[in-house]
């Protein structure tokens, strides 16, 4: 302490190796030695010894400060801003907390304006994909494709489908416009055929149906996982989200080992909105507050909520509207969802 406190950061950082050979389960001689590594400028190394001081304490505020700000130095402030949301968490009166995730919330902001716009020009070939590649292309009305991501579980019951398309980007507008006269020509040559054809597809596209879990997950990649499969059945999904999934379930699967990603918010809201507009149980209206409540406790949720659309926060309102209709007392879920007053 005494190398540290006369900035001597090199000599300070083999005096506290020795404390922590003499005794390798005290916290604070990892944190401590963080802080010295972050004198120095190695940032990795202090966040290694802070991630070691949290394994022996979970609720070390200065570790927790210390390596949200060796993540911020190394570029990682959505982790960063997680960690001193832990500390806001662990003790409220503390301004410096406050403070490091308001400069935290600029760099990300920062960050996010400065990200390259990166353009994707497509090159489209002939594809031939089998259900043994874990996904699956669906070419509707010969314009728009959809690619599936498929679970590999799934991979028995999916139909083997060819897909053809022009490659655009070499195609000039003479010709585009032959190949689409040519095909309306096809079209009412075989207007039965195609019909047939249609209808074969449609009916092998029923026969992918996705089973949902009987246990709840035990990750978020699990839940994640689950989720999209069901997201285009939204009453599977409800059956799912709200019968299978508990409260206390999305508690521990977002928890600070996996914390909620800004994406994942963004999907639930989507498909609670969605599950509103088809349930008018009340059972349901309550469940769907109480998900709601477990989901902001997650260490991620201030960060993900940061970066809603202007379209998400009118689908948050519709669920709060809805819950309201029903006589459900929505304030404080409004304070945490940083909404108005209704």
């Amino acid at each position: 302490n005494e190398y540290f406190k006369n900035c001597n950061f090199d000599k300070a950082v083999k005096s506290y190796t020795r404390s922590i050979g003499f005794n390798p389960h005290c916290a604070l001689a990892y944190s401590n030695r963080a802080m010295a590594y972050l004198k120095l400028k190695q940032y990795g190394r202090a966040e290694l010894d802070c991630n070691c001081a949290l394994d022996f304490d979970g609720s070390h505020i200065k570790s927790l400060v210390r390596r949200g700000t060796a993540r911020n130095a190394l570029g990682r402030h959505k982790a960063a801003y997680c960690d001193f949301a832990a500390v806001h968490e662990l003790d409220p009166t503390n301004k410096l907390a406050v403070q490091e995730m308001r400069k935290t919330k600029d760099m990300i902001k920062s960050a996010v304006r400065k990200a390259p716009k990166v353009e994707i020009i497509p090159k489209i070939i002939n594809v031939n994909v089998s259900a043994d590649e874990n996904s699956m292309c669906v070419a509707e009305n010969r314009d728009k494709i959809e690619s599936v991501n498929i679970d590999k579980n799934a991979d028995a019951c999916m139909p083997k489908i060819e897909t053809k398309v022009l490659e655009m980007s070499t195609v000039n507008p003479s010709e585009s416009k032959a190949v689409i006269e040519n095909d309306e020509q096809k079209k009412e040559q075989h207007p039965d055929e195609e019909g047939q054809s249609l209808g074969g597809k449609q009916e092998e596209q029923k026969t992918i149906i996705f089973a949902i879990p009987k246990k709840p997950p035990k990750t978020a990649y699990e839940f994640n996982r689950v989720f999209k499969s069901l997201i285009k059945d939204t009453e599977s999904l409800q059956k799912y989200m709200y019968d299978v999934v508990t409260p206390d379930d999305y508690k521990r699967v977002f928890s600070k080992s996996a914390s909620l990603e800004a994406e994942t918010l963004s999907d639930i809201i989507s498909a609670m909105k969605n599950i509103q507009d088809i349930s008018s149980e009340h059972l349901c209206e309550k469940k769907t507050l109480d998900i709601m409540n477990s989901i902001a406790t997650s260490p991620g949720f201030e960060f993900a909520l940061m970066f809603l659309s202007k379209g998400e926060k009118r689908d948050l309102e519709f669920i709060f509207e809805s819950l309201e209709k029903k006589s459900i007392d929505t304030s404080s879920a409004r304070v945490v969802y940083k909404l108005g007053k209704n």
